[in-house]
């Protein structure tokens, strides 16, 4: 059997400090300099998600309709949040920098699915640039808005992502605050029942 001179060449390559460190900091970049970095996160993220509990109404608001509310689609028309007026809305405030965020859109997309009759607003706090940037890089398929107007605080959460459910009067009859697997049947009956 003869000597496999390329094999070698390759272990005494490796045996170097250099070498070594030359592939960990390579592997590195990839994941700081990239977008796989926090794809990794937001798959990992995703897999961890679980659906809320139990969904009722708690503590109701008073309508939020009775606020100047603007929020901008995705072409830059801009409507009053109360165009939703007689109709259950599902508002998901979001950032694009917010991996809890992200990683619940497809759980999100399948419940809209499942949920003809109400609403929904997947709500940014981001700036327009940012916001075209994601929407237009983005293959979940969700009604993207952001927010053009100071916000009352009924929905200004502590943290994002946080979701509300509005009855026809613009009412918060649901908060959550936190990611979840919105897509499970369950939720999406819960949700049917609170809303009739």
């Amino acid at each position: 059997m003869g000597i496999n001179w390329d094999d070698m060449k390759i272990r005494a390559w490796w045996s170097k400090t250099w070498a070594k460190n030359l592939v960990f900091f390579g592997i590195l970049s990839i994941f700081f300099f990239t977008d796989i970095g926090k794809w990794v996160q937001i798959e990992f993220t995703r897999f961890r998600l679980d659906a809320p509990e139990y969904i009722s109404s708690g503590s109701v608001t008073e309508s939020l309709y009775r606020y100047d509310i603007r929020i901008q689609d995705v072409d830059g028309n801009i409507q009053p949040l109360a165009a939703y007026k007689g109709q259950p809305v599902f508002i998901n405030m979001w950032a694009s920098w917010c991996v809890p965020c992200i990683a619940e859109f497809p759980g999100l997309e399948k419940l809209k699915e499942q949920l003809f009759e109400l609403e929904f607003v997947a709500l940014n706090i981001e700036q327009a640039e940012v916001f075209q940037r994601f929407v237009t890089s983005t293959e979940v398929e969700l009604p993207y808005y952001r927010v053009t107007s100071p916000l009352p605080s009924e929905l200004t959460p502590n943290a994002i992502p946080a979701s509300y459910i509005l009855n026809a009067e613009g009412q918060v009859i649901y908060a959550f605050t936190g990611a979840a697997d919105w897509s499970n049947p369950k939720v999406a009956e819960q949700i049917r029942k609170l809303i009739q």
